[in-house]
């Protein structure tokens, strides 16, 4: 099953194309070409991987992604060679850090931050720093 897309799409939405039953997102830029605000809410279980995609897909989108934990990125897969003491330290298992996130996706992660709310009508989320215990909003697209 096919599902052709609208031309009349409106700008700055997000929309599913869906073609041999697979899902593609697509990011549609705006028509002014004001740059997307997108916040992603955490980095496991596919945040990460979430926004380095929407970045691949429009390279002028503002993302910023919120992560409770220490990490932006560690290995799943190498969980087992930890378990059994193969990789000494946890800190080996770490693929990304904010630094190196920021420097090949220009992406901007922010480390032991918590997402408290979602205001979905408002566009914005309320933040707490996790270090500090400050809390803040953010707003999105």
């Amino acid at each position: 099953m096919a599902l052709k897309l609208d031309s009349k799409i409106p700008a700055g939405e997000l929309s599913q194309k869906w073609s041999n039953h697979k899902a593609a997102i697509k990011v549609v830029s705006p028509a002014n070409k004001r740059k997307l605000d997108i916040i992603i809410v955490g980095t496991g279980l596919g945040g990460a991987s979430a926004a380095a995609r929407i970045r691949r897909l429009d390279a002028t989108a503002s993302i910023l992604v919120f992560e409770r934990g220490e990490h932006v990125s560690f290995s799943n897969c190498s969980l087992p060679y930890y378990l059994s003491r193969t990789v000494q330290t946890a800190e080996d298992l770490v693929m990304m850090t904010p630094e190196s996130f920021r420097a090949s996706y220009d992406i901007e992660v922010r480390v032991r931050n918590e997402v408290i709310a979602i205001d979905r009508e408002g566009k914005k989320v309320t933040v707490r720093d996790l270090a500090s215990g400050r809390e803040y909003e953010e707003s999105y697209d």
